[in-house]
């Protein structure tokens, strides 16, 4: 199955779920809405989760431009092998320090943000690969490290965005995002991660 990327070209204030591809699972629609041809965690009423086309495998990733670094972006994830609102695996951009994007799992509506974390800078690249039990982190194609985590699906297909805390703001969030499968099994691929931020989101 062929990777999607989306760079959210649609009318200002319109739901991320107009787009293509794009389904409110669980939540509010308005959650999300493009803001200048980007997304934006624009309005909080519940916890919501946003998928965009599910893949064929559960060896994944999923992979984003996050352009702007704020404290009230911290409520909202990007997130592959999404159960549901409450379960997932994801990056949370906390900020721009020495921790300021980490590697998040969300079991059963407990948050783990402790598994890899590494610095957040605008307009870098971040990606989570994952293949079986195992996730990774990695930033402009470079990995920042992996963690085995316990309780997350090992084969769920769905991936997006949700939007967890009442952290939000008027701000764009991620420029573009591309989800798509991993090939040749047998652990997590640097060179596939290499390959795709320097071909997938640039396309």
């Amino acid at each position: 199955m062929a990777d999607d990327t989306e760079n959210f070209n649609g009318t200002d204030g319109d739901d991320l779920d107009t787009l293509t591809g794009w389904t409110t699972q669980e939540g509010t629609a308005d959650s999300f809405e493009i803001l200048s041809n980007t997304l934006s965690a624009a309005n909080w009423t519940d916890r919501t989760l946003v998928t965009y086309i599910d893949r064929t495998s559960a060896d994944c990733f999923i992979e984003a431009e996050f352009i702007t670094f704020a404290t009230n972006r911290r409520g909202s994830y990007l997130v592959l092998r999404a159960v549901d609102k409450l379960n997932w695996v994801g990056i949370r951009m906390h900020g721009t320090g020495s921790s300021g994007v980490r590697l998040v799992s969300c079991i059963a509506g407990t948050l783990d943000d402790t598994h890899v974390q590494t610095q957040g800078a605008a307009n870098d690249v971040y990606r989570v690969e994952a293949v079986g039990s195992d996730f990774e982190l990695f930033v402009n194609g470079v990995s920042k490290g992996s963690a085995t985590i316990a309780g997350a699906s090992t084969t769920e297909l769905s991936g997006g965005v949700v939007m967890f805390t009442n952290t939000v703001g008027s701000t764009s969030w991620i420029d573009s995002l591309t989800f798509g499968e991993l090939g040749g099994g047998g652990g997590l691929s640097v060179p596939i991660a290499a390959y795709h931020y320097n071909h997938s989101l640039r396309a």
